[in-house]
């Protein structure tokens, strides 16, 4: 079987070592605290709080639920023709 790509990019939780703001809320994320940080490429890092990161994993496994759904069959796939 070929290597699965993963939909995911490079996410990780780490403990601020220094103060870092929000990408979403402009919020300040306290040194020590807990923060959700996305690599887009080798050079960017977005930082996001705790409270919004929870937010995006909750909507971001409620879209892998519906695709996972329509791909089961058991929701119809969207553009399909017998609608």
């Amino acid at each position: 079987m070929p290597n699965v790509k993963s939909l995911i990019k490079r996410v990780t939780v780490e403990t601020a070592k220094r103060r870092r703001t929000c990408k979403n809320t402009h919020a300040t994320i306290p040194k020590g605290a807990l923060s959700l940080v996305v690599m887009e490429d080798q050079y960017v890092r977005s930082c996001y709080g705790k409270e919004v990161a929870l937010e995006m994993l909750r909507q971001s496994r409620k879209r892998l639920d519906e695709i996972e759904m329509k791909l089961e069959g058991k929701l119809p796939a969207d553009g399909s023709e017998d609608e």
